[in-house]
Parts: C-alpha cells; sequence; structure tokens
C-alpha cells in the first residue's frame, strides 16, 4: 500500500481496525476493541427537464456514507508505515514472510 495517501481510509481484519486520515498525519491509529454503532446514506438528486421530453431526477453528485464507530478499548496512535505492515496482503509479502506466518501460526495451533 502507498504511503502517500490523498484521502483517509479505514482497515480492518474482523480483529482490528486501522484509521488514517489522509496525507496530513503521519500517523495512523490502530485499534482492537471496536463497534460500528451507525450508518447513514445521502444522494443528493436533482430535478432534470430536458427540452420537450419529461421531467426526471438525476444524482446531483457522489453519494456519502457516514459510519459511526466507538472503540471499547485503548487507541494507539502508531507511525503510517508500522500500521500498513500490519495490514499488508499476501501478495506484497515474500515467499520467506509468507512462511514464517505460516509456521507461527501452526505453533499457536500445538499449545
Amino acid at each position: 500500500m502507498d504511503l502517500r495517501f490523498e484521502r483517509g481510509f479505514l482497515l480492518a481484519d474482523g480483529d482490528r481496525m486501522l484509521v488514517g486520515f489522509g496525507s496530513r498525519d503521519k500517523d495512523v491509529y490502530l485499534m482492537s476493541n471496536y463497534v460500528p454503532t451507525s450508518l447513514s446514506f445521502y444522494q443528493p438528486w436533482q430535478d432534470m427537464v430536458p427540452f420537450g421530453g419529461p421531467a426526471r431526477r438525476v444524482p446531483a453528485g457522489p453519494p456519502e456514507v457516514t459510519i459511526e464507530i466507538k472503540a471499547h478499548g485503548p487507541v494507539q496512535s502508531i507511525p503510517a508505515k508500522e500500521g500498513m505492515k500490519l495490514f499488508r496482503n499476501a501478495e506484497s509479502l515474500s515467499v520467506n514472510e509468507l512462511l514464517a506466518i505460516a509456521y507461527q501460526k501452526m505453533s499457536e495451533r500445538q499449545s
């Protein structure tokens, strides 16, 4: 993932969530105990009347989605580079890194 993000982002894997607020911040926020509490959707519309045609409604801009999330545990501020490493996908990992993760998971299952 590119650290030169212009907009904010949210990454989650079911256990943890990482939130960044765009290129103005060098830190991101990591939380492990969170709950989504609300979701709202807004689509602006406008009426359009083509010459000689019937009136119709068309979208006047992109839809807006607002998600409210509450953390019920500690929220850590960590450097963006470190936070992005926590959410790398398999395609960005080397074979050695993938093997290390596999061996770690097998060790955790045995104990």
